[in-house]
């Protein structure tokens, strides 16, 4: 697997883990959602030529043959999502203070 692949999947997965959080209203956060994803592969042909050496006549000659690779990239466009916590939870940092006894 390419590391490109692997990136994506591993974006996707952390996506929806943190998504789930965002449902629940847990804190204020801005997450980025995948929106698409772009699969692109393209394949290449070329001609490799060797040069073979030798001690008789000829002494050299060229021989070629056809190779063919092909390339995957992965492209994902992303959306940022921003959760609110709710008015009536309160503020969100408390500070020691809040808690003093006058």
């Amino acid at each position: 697997m390419q590391f490109s692949t692997l990136l994506t999947i591993a974006s996707v997965a952390l996506s929806a883990t943190l998504g789930a959080s965002a449902a629940q209203g847990a804190h204020m956060t801005t997450l980025w959602v995948p929106t698409a994803t772009v699969v692109q592969t393209n394949t290449y042909t070329g001609t490799r030529v060797e040069q073979v050496w030798t001690t008789v006549p000829p002494y050299e000659w060229e021989t070629t043959f056809p190779i063919t690779w092909t390339a995957t990239q992965t492209a994902t466009q992303y959306k940022p999502v921003v959760t609110m916590v709710d008015e009536a939870s309160g503020p969100e940092r408390r500070h020691p203070r809040d808690f003093e006894m006058s």
